[in-house]
């Protein structure tokens, strides 16, 4: 085992400026510090840029691009997310990434180095020695470039690289089925609350085959049902949130989620929170780019600070209903702040919602419940083989 400066173990680069005038509908796929963050967690990208093959090929043959095994690394903002690089052609954003490339492969393997990049030691040793910036995080390349490796033998990384990959497979297999279940739910909740398709007493489709409507505060909406508002279905738990500083945590680190308004922040040793919440962002990055609130649905046991709402379902509204619901919900005239976006509670309770018959969201309840619980099971069971991953990894470093 031996220490190596990443600069002695591959180049340590990044790319020629990009303006935005040089995209195009169609061509050489390009990639910025988002698209890096949502490949690198294995989601689908939200956004797809591109240039023209002619503005590509005058960079690559003047200065390169990126090739087969060469990993790309978020600088800025959300720093420490890496993508190993499948098919050329692609280019990147200079500034935004860091890119890794012409490896010394006598000493290292690319996909040993990628999964340290993964590892959790990686990213706290990019924070403590290849960081600047108190306002906005920054990787500088310099400061990444003297960053140094512990690099076993070849056979030792081999050897990691075939059970780290095993591991992956089987956590990107969970994913794909996170995925299929969480677009079968939003599929139910359009066709019986959108569309109001649920099975009528006939198992037939409602509204196709002339279910009764009548209008509700000038809405039309199957008999029985109401439009209504989130404040009126939910219980708030606001009040029992309990922020806690980056020093506090520290001295508490522990087994339980710490939530903030879009993610787990840290682990910490106690809870406030035991069952199936939806927590919704309510300061700073609180809209999508399709006026949708970001959200999570958290459960188990874990703890909230003071920048994320936290709901129920009241009565036998479920948590999951409301969760669906908001999630197709257009939040911008909730939005307020011109600088720091908000969603004050009192805006969040008048988001519009629909209340239908008790018998209806007994029926919905018994179908998508099971299906959110075999989400969650999936995703406790990647959280568990990231943490294996993680152990593997910790042996040569």
């Amino acid at each position: 085992m031996q220490n190596y400066k990443l600069e002695n173990l591959c180049d340590v680069k990044s790319s020629k400026r990009i303006y935005v005038s040089d995209y195009v509908e169609d061509g050489v796929p390009f990639f910025r510090g988002k698209e890096i963050t949502e490949l690198s967690a294995n989601l689908k990208l939200s956004e797809q840029l591109f240039i023209s093959y002619e503005r590509y090929n005058e960079i690559k043959e003047k200065f390169g691009a990126p090739v087969k095994d060469d990993i790309l690394l978020t600088a800025v903002g959300t720093i420490g997310n890496s993508y190993m690089v499948e098919k050329e052609p692609l280019y990147f954003k200079d500034g935004n990434l860091i890119w890794f490339t012409n490896y010394k492969t006598d000493i290292v393997l690319p996909e040993y180095l990628y999964i340290v990049f993964n590892s959790s030691w990686f990213k706290k040793t990019l924070i403590q020695k290849g960081q600047i910036g108190s306002v906005q995080n920054a990787l500088t390349i310099e400061k990444v470039k003297r960053i140094e490796i512990p690099i076993p033998s070849l056979e030792a990384q081999k050897d990691v690289i075939k059970n780290v990959n095993l591991l992956n497979r089987k956590i990107k297999l969970n994913i794909e089925l996170i995925d299929n279940l969480n677009e079968y739910t939003e599929l139910i909740f359009h066709k019986w609350f959108v569309d109001f398709n649920f099975p009528d007493k006939d198992g037939k489709p409602y509204k196709d085959n002339s279910g009764e409507m009548s209008k509700n505060s000038g809405k039309l909406v199957p008999v029985n049902w109401k439009p209504t508002t989130i404040g009126v279905i939910t219980i708030n738990y606001d009040n029992k949130r309990i922020p806690l500083s980056d020093s506090v945590r520290t001295k508490r680190r522990g087994i339980y989620p710490y939530y903030g308004a879009t993610q787990i922040m840290d682990y910490i040793d106690d809870y406030i929170f035991n069952g199936v919440y939806c927590l919704i962002a309510e300061d700073g990055s609180v809209i999508d780019e399709n006026n949708r609130p970001i959200m999570q649905l958290a459960w188990g046991k874990f703890w909230v600070n003071n920048h994320a709402h936290v709901l129920q379902g009241k009565g036998n509204i479920s948590t999951e209903y409301i969760y669906l619901s908001l999630k197709r919900t257009n939040i911008l005239g909730a939005v307020t702040g011109a600088i720091q976006k908000k969603i004050n509670q009192q805006n969040l309770n008048r988001l519009p919602a629909i209340l239908p018959s008790n018998e209806i969201m007994v029926h919905f309840n018994q179908i998508v419940q099971p299906l959110f619980k075999k989400i969650m099971e999936l995703t406790d069971e990647n959280s568990l083989l990231k943490e294996i991953r993680n152990l593997l990894v910790k042996k040569f470093i």
